[in-house]
């Protein structure tokens, strides 16, 4: 004549739940909880798609015969909202840099004037700060013109579809 504790033994799931002293979770919520839980809102991000060219919620018809493929493109806003934070936090590292060039001109100015320094590994750090800012400024004014020239496309965009 079995037991429940030989019965238990005999399954591994119920040795693994029962044995240990585990509980099982109960997968309803109680009624406290229920009435307190505030209703899921959902953020757009990053499952927010649209059509490409097409107004959100807007419905696409396409054609396409069997046994073929048919490409739609998608746009979503959650990649454009992540290159605008990392243009601006690189924005924010470019004017630092920037900020540096001023004491990386006084480091190499006090490297060539101070006959004790060891001014190789002095002078190179400035002199690379110096060649950062240089590029950053560079790369800041390329930054501006696409930005122009991509409100320039979108505009001419809006003029055809009128």
């Amino acid at each position: 004549m079995l037991t429940l504790e030989n019965l238990i033994k005999q399954h591994r799931t119920l040795a693994d739940l029962f044995l240990p002293g585990l509980r099982a979770a109960n997968p309803f919520k109680p009624i406290k909880v229920q009435k307190e839980e505030k209703p899921f809102k959902g953020k757009p991000y990053p499952t927010f798609f649209k059509f490409r060219d097409k107004a959100y919620r807007t419905e696409l018809y396409r054609q396409c015969p069997s046994n073929s493929r048919s490409r739609i493109a998608f746009e979503t806003e959650f990649q454009n909202a992540y290159r605008q934070a990392r243009r601006e936090a690189f924005s924010q590292s470019i004017a630092r840099l920037q900020q540096g060039t001023s004491a990386a001109a006084t480091t190499l100015l006090k490297v060539m004037i101070d006959p004790n320094a060891s001014a190789s590994v002095r002078v190179r750090a400035a002199d690379s700060v110096l060649n950062h800012a240089s590029k950053a400024i560079e790369i800041e004014d390329i930054e501006a013109r696409l930005s122009e020239l991509e409100r320039a496309t979108e505009a001419s965009r809006q003029m055809t579809k009128s």
